[in-house]
């Protein structure tokens, strides 16, 4: 019977220093490392902005549909997208607001009448290690025209 190796699918495919490079510092990154991470960023990110976008069309939510939160919500879709077929600093710098954005929303609509203590904690949680992410997001972006290609294997 084969047995799975665990530790290294693990290694494998969480933790892979050139493909998952989240704790190697920013000035050490290569663009192939810088690459990885911008792309899983956006693709995460752009996947999230975009349900945002059409979840903001409803007048149930809060702020009843108001455009404004509509057109905030495409444009940081859009900037997602540019930051990630640019790597262009003005986009993530962008991009970054969104976190910012989202409690921004919270603070002046409110949270969804029917959300909890531990939905509201969460989220306001969330958005803030977002925020503080993204900080590695912008320095990537400002020092991906300058990093090393990756070494020839």
């Amino acid at each position: 019977m084969h047995h799975l190796d665990w530790e290294s699918m693990f290694r494998r495919y969480v933790f892979d220093s050139r493909k998952t490079p989240y704790t190697t510092p920013v000035a050490k990154l290569t663009k192939t490392q810088a690459g990885y991470e911008l792309y899983f960023y956006c693709l995460i990110v752009t996947v999230l902005l975009a349900g945002v976008s059409l979840m903001s069309i409803s007048p149930k939510l809060p702020h009843q549909g108001a455009l404004g939160v509509t057109a905030c919500a495409l444009l940081l879709t859009a900037s997602t997208i540019a930051l990630g077929l640019t790597k262009h600093p003005l986009a993530a710098a962008t991009t970054a607001i969104a976190p910012a954005a989202g409690l921004a929303y919270v603070m002046i609509y409110g949270f969804h009448p029917q959300a909890g203590d531990t939905d509201k904690a969460v989220l306001v949680v969330v958005l803030g290690l977002w925020l503080l992410y993204n900080w590695r997001i912008v320095a990537i972006a400002n020092a991906y025209r300058d990093m090393p290609e990756e070494p020839p294997a």
